[in-house]
């Protein structure tokens, strides 16, 4: 059911300076979108590889993420078993899947009350 990482979410202070730090790695802006205020994506090289979302810590919204790890997203092509099957296992789940962005996701939370992966089609 899952097929790998899609991207992982990043929470940062300064997205530009950050962005300039994975850039140093190799990694290339593949967008910048208005998405959580302001949202960086940057792509390591080499085929398939999942992209890094810099968020701001400080959203226009008034919300503050502490920064570090927001949550890491997997890749599915059919997010309804994913759904059925972390239900009814006990995983922790968001609802149902949603769209947001033009793919549909869920959202879990990990033991500890965390919202660390996220599911997409």
């Amino acid at each position: 059911m899952i097929k790998g990482i899609d991207h992982i979410d990043l929470a940062v202070d300064d997205l530009e300076a950050v962005s300039a730090y994975f850039i140093a790695f190799g990694a290339e802006i593949i967008e910048r979108s208005d998405h959580a205020g302001q949202t960086i994506i940057l792509r390591l090289p080499g085929d398939n590889q999942p992209v890094i979302e810099l968020t701001p810590t400080h959203r226009p919204d008034g919300q503050v993420f502490a920064a570090g790890l927001r949550h890491i997203a997997f890749k599915t092509d059919d997010i309804d078993a994913v759904h059925a099957s972390l239900t009814k296992q006990g995983v922790p789940v968001e609802g149902l899947p949603k769209m947001s962005r033009g793919r549909r996701l869920l959202n879990t939370y990990d033991p500890s009350g965390m919202p660390s992966v996220q599911v997409v089609d």
